[in-house]
């Protein structure tokens, strides 16, 4: 697990004394699809801590970008992976079945965010979310 600026990230869940909010995320691939499935799409600013799982059939990965483009329009180069500019955070590549995997930042600001799985050809082939932070 990797974090940049302002998140802490820990492979296990957060303890009891961590007040906030936490957003399941599920990364995958059914049939040829892949998904990358927030159990929210917005939360409050403050204390936010993804539990992210891998339920697919291959490694995915889980970056927090901060940006105001649209999740679907992200700049990208070769092997459809999206351009990083703006990342808060990251999970790097989770195998398959592997144990959830917790990215906890303690102030996540208010703001338009993108989530997405940036493993080659991920991002063009839709692996991603918009998420909002009020």
């Amino acid at each position: 697990v990797v974090a940049k600026g302002e998140p802490t990230a820990t492979g296990t869940k957060p303890g009891p004394g961590i007040v906030g909010t936490t957003i399941d995320v599920t990364l995958g691939d059914k049939g040829g699809k892949l998904f990358l499935r927030p159990a929210h799409d917005t939360v409050a600013s403050g204390t936010v801590t993804f539990a992210v799982t891998n339920a697919g059939t291959m490694p995915h990965e889980f970056i927090v970008l901060r940006t105001d483009t649209p999740a679907n329009k992200l700049p990208s180069g070769d092997g459809g992976q999206a351009k990083e500019t703006g990342r808060v955070g990251e999970v790097s590549q989770m195998a398959p079945g592997s144990a959830t995997q917790y990215l906890t930042f303690a102030t996540l600001k208010a703001g338009k965010y993108v989530l997405l799985c940036n493993v080659p050809g991920h991002y063009s082939l839709g692996q991603y979310a918009a998420f909002t932070v009020t």
